[in-house]
């Protein structure tokens, strides 16, 4: 009972800590949280982030800290989890000012989160719990509190699956035992929550709070050194930050490991900036009142008897103690009068000292607590029994199905190979059945092409030439009949005309046929031959190339000198065209065709009926040539047409 008023108020500093994971720096929290919410759209988000930072405002401004929970109300609409968090929120935000009105709270709070199964609200649950346990606390039913910790919070917190939550409950559940006395097993639930903590980081604040605890769990057990290696891990936590609660209660706990190093003045000048912090932070009055004492007693036991007095007289008239502590102060009111040599009032206040303690009911008390802890570990290590139990039937039930499973394995692999197996020569059959299927099509679109091309030789014969040579046997004819001796000039002339055209035309079937200078000067210049042939008056073909090899296969030039005169003849009677760019360049076995032209375009889907012959067969060739062809229309903004043709020119595949 002793260090009660110690124990609610680290817990009260501490309140805001059981509902959200806080940070030390709680303004750079705050201000996060707030960033976060300008910038966040759904509102059931925006409705959490209000509740937050309502929590993050509890017990340092409580108008703002409401007007975040009405917004958070507001943004929750009809949504029933969020509304089942308004009384968890609202209780905690009351917690100092209004005890009985947040027990109710948690309690509708409690009604309301049944319905939900999820881990988050199982968590709540165990906040919940938590903080009514505490007011538990507050009211003197010590007991009580700890049954809730080990009935309610703990299950709900190893059910939510958050260690972080299960260490700070631990620490309260050391806390408890810390006050009866019983340091070494609050020092065993220490050290299981530090375990915990490890394994969750987020409870920065809460693992500041277990280490303050613990500290002065380690100073009651005389155990100075282990004391102090928890306050040195708290100042490194606590040194760049703002002044808080936190800060204040490691002044407070600090000045207890000086004085009992019996560093006096030092411990004395730790309570006073302790002090200082948590009247600015608005600390709660318990902690103010509990750093005075712990002045007090540096003052007393530096041997500084009238300043203690004076210290104690003034501290428990400004703040005076809940109604458990007022033991602690009928000791020290007793003690501080006897060493001032007041026999009078120090027998007065030993006589209040032995009515307020109740040594029927501190060993009941105690005897509840020890009962309390034995059921919760005994219950612990039937867990543990029958985890190991499941694990053990589970590993036997893996070794008899073992077997089973790896049969049944080897019989699923086998058959996965068998249809792998029979997929391959599937596939391979097909592709090779795909492959002669192409070569058929390439060889009849090849045959198709060569047909179209004696017909339309046949054609220029028979139309072009055969009919010159006609005109001129009937002039020949003509002229034999005239019986005369001397042949008329003109008309000879006019044979000879005929003839001239007759023999140009036939070159010109014959070069159609196979270019003479294509066998003589190679590719490239035949190319530019064969644009220079057809530029007339109204249409510039400009003619291009770059790195075009001589070692080209010759049956794959004549195909590419094809594919050329096939475009330009395209748009020499179709494009209507005024300028042709005519590009073609060779990278390696790569040749690269390109033929621009300013008319009126076309697409394969979009040719005049009857003009599609000629580009299906410059498609088959490019396809013997292993080619990808492009033909890119013209848009809303440019007339014309390009189209890009890239070709195989390698040795592979050539007529040797």
């Amino acid at each position: 009972m002793r260090y009660l008023l110690s124990f609610l108020a680290m817990l009260l500093c501490l309140l805001t800590a059981v509902s959200a994971q806080i940070p030390v720096n709680e303004d750079a929290y705050s201000d996060s949280l707030s960033t976060l919410l300008s910038h966040t759209q759904p509102d059931s988000a925006k409705a959490r982030i209000c509740y937050l930072l309502a929590d993050a405002w509890t017990g340092r401004d409580s108008a703002r800290a409401q007007r975040y929970l009405q917004q958070a109300a507001a943004l929750s609409g009809s949504n029933p989890y969020l509304r089942a968090l308004a009384p968890l929120y609202t209780a905690m935000s009351c917690f100092q000012r209004n005890p009985a009105k947040a027990e109710g709270l948690f309690m509708e709070a409690e009604q309301l989160l049944k319905a939900f199964s999820s881990r988050e609200a199982l968590l709540f649950r165990a906040k919940l719990w938590t903080n009514y346990g505490i007011l538990q606390q507050i009211k003197g039913n010590t007991s009580g509190y700890l049954k809730i910790l080990m009935e309610q919070a703990i299950p709900y917190a190893q059910r939510s699956g958050n260690e972080g939550l299960l260490a700070n409950i631990y620490t309260y559940v050391a806390h408890v035992f810390k006050e009866q006395g019983y340091y070494r097993k609050a020092e065993d639930y220490y050290t299981m929550a530090f375990r915990l903590f490890e394994k969750d980081a987020s409870y920065e604040q809460a693992l500041v709070f277990a280490c303050l605890s613990a500290a002065e769990t380690y100073l009651l057990d005389s155990n100075t050194h282990q004391a102090g290696l928890l306050l040195t891990k708290v100042r490194n936590k606590l040194r760049y930050g703002p002044p808080s609660r936190l800060k204040a209660t490691f002044y407070k706990i600090n000045g207890e490991y000086l004085i009992r190093r019996e560093q006096y003045r030092d411990a004395i000048s730790s309570l006073d900036s302790g002090i200082l912090i948590a009247k600015a932070s608005a600390s709660p009055s318990y902690t103010i009142r509990n750093m005075l004492i712990e002045k007090y007693k540096a003052l007393k036991a530096s041997g500084q008897y009238r300043q203690a007095k004076e210290q104690l007289l003034r501290t428990v008239k400004e703040y005076p103690p809940l109604p458990t502590n007022r033991i602690v102060d009928a000791y020290e009111l007793a003690d501080i009068y006897a060493l001032t040599g007041d026999m009078r009032l120090a027998y007065q206040w030993q006589k209040e000292y032995g009515r307020l303690s109740d040594s029927i009911y501190d060993s009941k008390l105690r005897n509840e607590l020890s009962e309390l802890d034995l059921k919760y570990r005994t219950a612990e290590k039937e867990k543990s029994i029958i985890r190991l139990q499941s694990e053990k039937d589970k590993a036997l039930l893996t070794a008899r199905n073992h077997q089973a499973t790896t049969w049944f394995l080897g019989a699923v692999s086998l058959l996965l190979l068998i249809m792998l197996i029979l997929v391959f020569l599937f596939y391979r059959n097909k592709k090779r059945t795909l492959a002669q299927k192409e070569q058929i099509r390439m060889a009849q679109a090849m045959l198709t092409a060569q047909e179209e091309e004696r017909t339309r030789i046949a054609r220029d014969l028979h139309d072009g030439l055969g009919g010159m040579l006609a005109g001129v046997k009937i002039s020949l004819s003509g002229l034999s009949l005239t019986g005369e001796e001397r042949i008329d000039a003109q008309a000879l002339h006019s044979v000879t005309s005929q003839l001239d055209h007759s023999i140009t035309e036939l070159r010109h079937i014959a070069h159609n046929m196979m270019p003479e200078i294509l066998l003589k000067l190679g590719l490239e210049t035949a190319l530019g031959d064969l644009c220079g042939s057809l530029q007339r008056h109204g249409l510039s073909i400009r003619f291009q190339s770059l790195g075009i090899q001589n070692d080209i296969p010759r049956e794959k030039q004549v195909t590419i000198y094809r594919i050329a005169q096939e475009l330009l003849n395209n748009i020499v009677k179709h494009a209507q065209a005024r300028n042709v760019l005519f590009q073609c360049s060779q990278n390696g076995s790569v040749f690269l065709l390109t033929i621009e032209d300013d008319g009126k375009g076309y697409t394969m889907d979009r040719l005049p009926a009857g003009q599609g012959m000629g580009l299906k067969n410059i498609v088959s060739r490019v396809a013997y040539l292993q080619g990808k062809m492009e033909i890119v229309p013209s848009d809303h903004h440019a007339a014309g047409t390009a189209v890009n043709i890239e070709l195989d020119v390698s040795h592979q595949g050539a007529i040797p």
